[in-house]
């Protein structure tokens, strides 16, 4: 039996190429009919229905939980190739069924815009409507598309603020994201927001959650006066928030926690946005961080990251009463000012893992396992690692970077996230405070101690000019730790 040529081969794969794209247009072709106006609404909705599951993404998935990422993965089918003719037309058509009168067809229509591969002028244009559009579900699913673009901040911001003046979840929630998403550009209308947030309706339970908005976004001077003459009469935490949003502002923080002297009190919440900020102007003298050091009653978290010896006796005073996980995480501030270690680990490029807690995954801690209950809540813990960075001739990197390699809730997934900081780099000492994976019983009372009973790890590359990236783990409880490097060649 004859072979058939390379080239009847490549014919034959185009035929096939070009039979399936005409199906691919037929179907499509079909789709777009349902979602017609004037057809009924179950129709228009299942025709947007089959339109988000025609450009729906294909992602491929770890199986099974991991607590570092995971090369074997769930392969799906790849993602169906859109033309742009076709992306224009069911933008169109999505438009149309957002700004239509029945719930069902805008949420249907909505649903199938939060998986539009790619952004275009009429994705653009159906985006808009759906921030603009009253109807809280389309604001929620139009919140989640995928191209990550938006359109111009001036098109859309008097929507979002009104959104944000409202009482309800649903509608201020998506604005504070999209918000999110503009950041500096949203700047100019900080006062605007500021009053919104702050003076808007709102159960005051959630105002705090609210006012995140203005760190996100930043502020001018005028929205700085709007935020303090509006701060007099809030709660602690919804003060806290107020001071992250200050914190380019020094003279604004005198002003706020002279209306609320007990303001360090509340800034341990804060931890993890103070961390940034303190990473990003470690290298200089800053009055922010002056104001901060003079605060009352700092949380043990805080008076780690400031790192002055004068701050471990202090620390050591809340020892007292912590339970042994906390005595854990403040045994680890301590010596970021300073403090004796108890124990030093090594780590270098042979052994890159030395030290696991009896939480570590996928073992548990029984001492903080309650046995009468079955309830338990996944979320985070915080940790603060201390130790040393050199080489293998005791020298130390003039520079260091962090990078986060692995997600924080066991999933198996990738990460490559830069993660702030602080380094000494006469002495090679750094604090570093990051999150993992925690697991709580809740509802019992057979818990012998406190603390999760099961945790993950933050996977850290560490990198240096001069010296091979390491790739080292951080667990919950970590002691003093030395990372040895390798010099590159």
């Amino acid at each position: 039996m004859r072979k058939p040529s390379v080239a009847w081969i490549f014919v034959w794969i185009a035929c096939v190429a070009a039979v399936g794209s005409a199906q691919d247009s037929a179907a499509l072709a079909t789709y777009l009919q349902q979602t017609t106006v004037g057809l009924s609404s179950g129709q228009r909705v299942a025709g947007f229905n089959a339109i988000a599951e025609y450009w729906k993404e294909r992602t491929a998935l770890p199986g099974g939980f991991s607590d570092t990422p995971k090369e074997e993965f769930q392969q799906e089918a790849k993602t169906r190739k859109i033309s742009d003719q076709d992306l224009n037309l069911i933008a169109t058509s999505i438009e149309a069924g957002i700004r239509d009168q029945n719930s069902a067809v805008r949420k249907a229509a909505a649903l199938a815009l939060a998986g539009a591969p790619r952004s275009s002028d009429s994705v653009l244009s159906a985006i808009e409507a759906g921030i603009k559009s009253d109807d809280a579900t389309v604001n929620w699913y139009v919140m989640q598309q995928r191209t990550e673009a938006w359109p111009k901040v001036h098109l859309v911001i008097d929507d979002l603020i009104d959104d944000l003046s409202d009482a309800d979840f649903n509608k201020y929630y998506p604005a504070t994201s999209l918000l999110r998403h503009y950041g500096e550009q949203a700047r100019p209308y900080s006062k605007r927001i500021a009053r919104a947030v702050m003076a808007g309706k709102c159960d005051e339970r959630d105002r705090a959650s609210k006012m995140y908005v203005l760190s996100e976004v930043g502020l001018t001077n005028d929205a700085v006066e709007t935020v303090l003459s509006l701060s007099a009469h809030l709660t602690p935490d919804q003060v806290s928030v107020v001071a992250i949003s200050l914190l380019e502002h020094p003279d604004a923080l005198r002003s706020l926690s002279a209306q609320h002297p007990n303001l360090g009190q509340s800034l341990g919440e804060q931890s993890a946005r103070l961390f940034v900020f303190l990473c990003e102007h470690q290298n200089q003298d800053n009055p922010t961080r002056t104001w901060l050091a003079s605060q009352k009653s700092l949380s043990g978290s805080i008076m780690g990251m400031l790192r002055e010896p004068r701050f471990v006796e202090e620390i050591g005073r809340l020892e007292g009463n912590a339970s042994k996980h906390e005595r854990a995480f403040l045994a680890a501030c301590k010596r970021a000012c300073g403090g004796k270690a108890e124990s030093t680990i090594d780590v270098d490029s042979q052994q890159t893992v030395k030290f696991r807690p009896a939480s570590a995954w996928p073992k548990v801690d029984d001492s903080r396992r309650d046995k009468t209950t079955l309830l338990h809540g996944d979320g985070i813990t915080s940790v603060m690692v201390t130790g040393e960075i050199r080489g293998a001739d005791g020298s130390h990197p003039r520079t260091v970077r962090f990078y986060r390699t692995n997600d924080s809730m066991l999933l198996g997934s990738k990460q490559d996230r830069h993660a702030p900081l602080l380094y000494d780099f006469q002495s090679g000492r750094f604090v570093f405070l990051t999150s993992v994976f925690a697991a709580y019983n809740y509802g019992g009372n057979g818990q012998a101690e406190p603390g999760p009973y099961q945790t993950g790890s933050a996977q850290i590359r560490v990198e240096a000019a001069g010296f091979v990236p390491l790739v080292v783990q951080f667990f919950d409880e970590m002691p003093d730790v030395r990372i040895t490097l390798d010099q590159s060649q």
